[in-house]
């Protein structure tokens, strides 16, 4: 039970890393697309 329990406590804990890491990959994104945006709309 406990060899079992660790195996789901590294794989949950994988796969939380993973969404954090995707999450701050996304911010990025997100602040680089609106910058864009911005100056696109700032030649209007």
């Amino acid at each position: 039970m406990r060899q079992s329990q660790a195996r789901v406590e590294h794989d949950l804990s994988g796969k939380v890393n993973a969404l954090f890491d995707f999450r701050e990959s996304q911010i990025e994104t997100n602040q680089r697309v609106s910058e864009r945006l911005e100056r696109l709309e700032a030649k209007r």
